[in-house]
């Protein structure tokens, strides 16, 4: 599993954890290693929203996740994981 933190939050084991914590993540990067531009939506994002960067074949808590950014191979399968999902960012869009 690979997992950034990013403004000090660490993954928990359940929804109402992360519900209940103030700095749940809001944005979720879906990359991989390689990826050249997780690192400039981070510098960008992460002064408006909580942010993390995960690895596409990661398992990760999405329950608190509004926005989700990443190729969309990756997003499909975590794409029905996120009830509170508002925005899907396409890499591939341009």
């Amino acid at each position: 599993m690979s997992l950034s933190r990013h403004d000090g939050f660490l993954a928990t084991g359940g929804c109402a954890q992360i519900g209940a914590m103030s700095d749940a993540p809001e944005l979720l990067i879906v990359a991989g290693d390689s990826a050249p531009w997780p690192d400039a939506v981070m510098s960008l994002a992460s002064q408006h929203y909580q942010s993390l960067v995960v690895a596409p074949e990661a398992e990760v808590d999405t329950c608190a996740v509004e926005v989700m950014v990443g190729a969309p191979p990756d997003l499909a399968a975590l794409i029905p994981r996120c009830p509170k999902l508002r925005w899907v960012q396409s890499t591939w869009a341009g």
